[in-house]
């Protein structure tokens, strides 16, 4: 079975973004492994005219055993480069030289760690100059060692070099969607947003580069709304809660991304679409109920500097909900090409961890108290934010006994 072994701690189950405001493939390959669990799943392929193959795992899941012991945790410190609190996955990228990136956007900084934890650099501060942040939002490491953190306040991409000094400001061709952005080899990938108002919003997968710019996935979304939250005072703009967006996750040459409501994984080499995962796991109908099970006491939101509860009520009335659960919530991609998805937990249960082999095969699926590898760094180490006892967000790397061909290059 799998088990999270503590050091430093005990394991906390992943953080999840869901509500926050804001393969080369064929058959098994003998040099990289075949199943690593035991029992066998009904798997078909086919190539369409596209010559884009579709991998179908059919059956249920099996147990794919793994330990899992902490190595270091960061963060949570009352000063200081870990004196962040609170992260998204959005906040936190490896650089192509294997270092830790951490935007605290609370405190307008970027702090960089070595693979050992020990503090490197720290850039940034408030403000509107160059090298200074107004409303940063997502980090990345970028090509020849310059790193990359996207300003709302200012609509551009804050960039420093590898020494720490400020660099010229870049403009994304398209409205940046807040989720993330990474280099990849040739350019940038970042996640776009579409239209607002009156007319569906599309959220787009894009990648950007000296060739122009190309999408690369694209979902088309419910209206947003115009919400004010009475509680705490502010006013958004936001889609009914479960609306399908990308997901998405590259290792830099390999990328996968999820663009609707169903269990189907596209995964492009390069620009060039070569392969879609899927498994016969449907979308759950959202219910009230369910959907207030979800949301637990309300959603947590920082408004001008302090910390607001908007109840649950209120978020329901305000955005409604869409009619199904989309049946994944996280991808991710390890430097090797494996697969990592992650499944939304419903009536009750928590979500599940679904590991597919760099050939595209299903390995099996993780037990569920495995953490979920928002990042993986080069030694196969996977990198996830957690929730200490605090509420706190923590930056934790783990270790696993699974095979490298599954975690590391």
């Amino acid at each position: 079975m799998s088990r999270t072994l503590p050091r430093g701690g005990e394991h906390r189950r992943p953080w999840r973004p869901v509500l926050h405001l804001f393969v080369a493939v064929g058959s098994c390959i003998t040099l990289l492994g075949c199943s690593a669990a035991s029992g066998a799943s009904i798997r078909s392929t086919s190539t369409d005219s596209a010559s884009v193959r579709v991998i179908r795992e059919a059956g249920k899941d099996r147990i794919l055993e793994a330990e899992f012991s902490r190595d270091l945790v960061l963060g949570g410190k009352a000063e200081g480069p870990e004196s962040f609190y609170r992260l998204r996955p959005a906040q936190l990228a490896v650089s192509p030289d294997g270092r830790l990136i951490v935007l605290d956007g609370d405190n307008h900084r970027v702090h960089v760690f070595d693979p050992s934890g020990a503090h490197v650099a720290s850039l940034g501060r408030a403000g509107q100059g160059p090298g200074e942040f107004v409303y940063p939002a997502a980090v990345a490491g970028l090509a020849e060692g310059q790193l990359g953190v996207f300003d709302f306040g200012k609509g551009q991409v804050v960039r420093f070099a590898p020494d720490g000094v400020a660099l010229p400001q870049t403009s994304l061709p398209l409205p940046f969607d807040g989720a993330g952005m990474t280099h990849v080899s040739g350019g940038l990938l970042f996640g776009a947003r579409g239209a607002r108002g009156g007319v569906p919003a599309v959220r787009r997968l894009v990648h950007t580069g000296v060739g122009g710019t190309v999408s690369l996935a694209s979902v088309e979304t419910a209206p947003p709304r115009h919400v004010r939250y009475e509680s705490c005072g502010v006013s958004l703009t936001q889609p009914p809660l479960f609306t399908p967006e990308i997901l998405w996750s590259s290792n830099g040459s390999r990328t996968a991304a999820v663009s609707g409501d169903g269990y189907s994984v596209q995964v492009f080499d390069g620009l060039k679409l070569v392969a879609e995962i899927r498994r016969e796991i449907v979308a759950t109908e959202v219910t009230e109920k369910l959907a207030r099970r979800r949301l637990g006491e309300g959603q947590w939101m920082n408004v001008g500097g302090r910390e607001c509860l908007i109840p649950t009520d209120e978020i329901l009335r305000a955005r409604g909900f869409a009619p199904r659960l989309p049946v994944l919530e996280g991808v991710s991609v390890s430097p090797s090409g494996a697969i990592w998805v992650r499944r939304a937990g419903v009536g009750g249960q928590p979500s599940q961890i679904d590991v597919f082999s760099p050939s595209g095969e299903y390995q099996g699926t993780l037990e569920p108290d495995a953490p979920f590898p928002h990042r993986f760094l080069g030694d196969g180490r996977l990198v996830t934010i957690e929730k200490d006892e605090l509420d706190v967000d923590r930056v934790v790397l783990y270790t696993s006994d699974l095979p490298p061909y599954l975690t590391s290059q």
